[in-house]
């Protein structure tokens, strides 16, 4: 993901000017040189942390099924074969 953010940033400094007078009478002052002084500076950061959005659960269950049915069965005959003498 990629935006542009456009922020406004400050800064508070003193400044000294050096005048040079080229006429005393005159009230006109030729700047020479500007030194400034920083005092203060707003500093920008940026983070990014993940915010929890949705809870989520993932289980499993036993689901057991009872199922109904009906068939016919065919019928079974027991045949018994018997050997000796079974009093």
């Amino acid at each position: 993901m990629h935006f542009t953010l456009t922020i406004s940033k400050n800064k508070k400094a003193s400044a000294i000017n050096a005048n040079a007078l080229l006429n005393p009478e005159s009230t006109t002052d030729t700047i020479l040189e500007t030194i400034r002084i920083p005092l203060s500076e707003e500093r920008i950061e940026v983070t990014k942390h993940p915010i929890i959005l949705e809870d989520v659960e993932i289980f499993k269950n036993k689901i057991e099924e009872h199922i109904q049915f009906n068939e016919t069965l065919k019928e079974e005959k027991l045949h018994i074969d018997t050997v000796g003498d079974i009093r």
